[in-house]
C-alpha cells in the first residue's frame, strides 16, 4: 500500500502542463492559466504517475489558491493537505504573506486545514 512518503512532491515545470491540466479537468476544476502560472504549481508523483497537485495565481503581494486535486485513490491519506502545506511554504518563501481562496465545493476541506 502506498503511503505519504512514498510520494515524490516537487515544484512543477512547464512539461508537467499537460498532465496538471488533465488532472484537473477530471476533477471538474477550472484550467483556465495552468500553463500562465505553473511555476506556482505543486506536483505529487506515485513512480512516474501524478496523483496531485495545488497551485495558485501569485502575484506581487498576495496569491490565489486554486486547483486542489488528488486522485480518488489517493484520498484520505493527508496528500491534499500536504500539497497545500508545500504550496504556502513555497509563496511563504517568495515573501507572499496574503492568501485567497475562491472555491464551489470545498470550503468545508479548507475550513478544517
Amino acid at each position: 500500500m502506498t503511503t505519504i512518503a512514498d510520494l515524490n512532491i516537487r515544484p512543477a515545470r512547464e512539461p508537467d502542463v499537460a498532465e496538471v491540466t488533465k488532472l484537473i479537468a477530471d476533477e471538474g476544476l477550472v484550467t483556465d492559466g495552468i500553463r500562465e502560472h505553473i511555476g506556482t504549481f505543486v506536483v505529487a508523483f506515485d513512480g512516474d504517475r501524478m496523483v496531485g497537485c495545488s497551485g495558485s495565481e501569485a502575484y506581487q503581494y498576495a496569491a490565489l489558491i486554486r486547483s486542489v486535486a488528488v486522485l480518488p485513490e489517493y484520498r484520505r491519506m493527508g496528500l491534499g493537505r500536504r500539497l497545500v502545506r508545500e504550496l504556502l511554504d513555497r509563496l511563504a518563501s517568495r515573501g507572499l504573506r496574503e492568501f485567497y481562496l475562491l472555491t464551489i465545493d470545498a470550503e468545508a476541506w479548507f475550513k478544517k486545514r
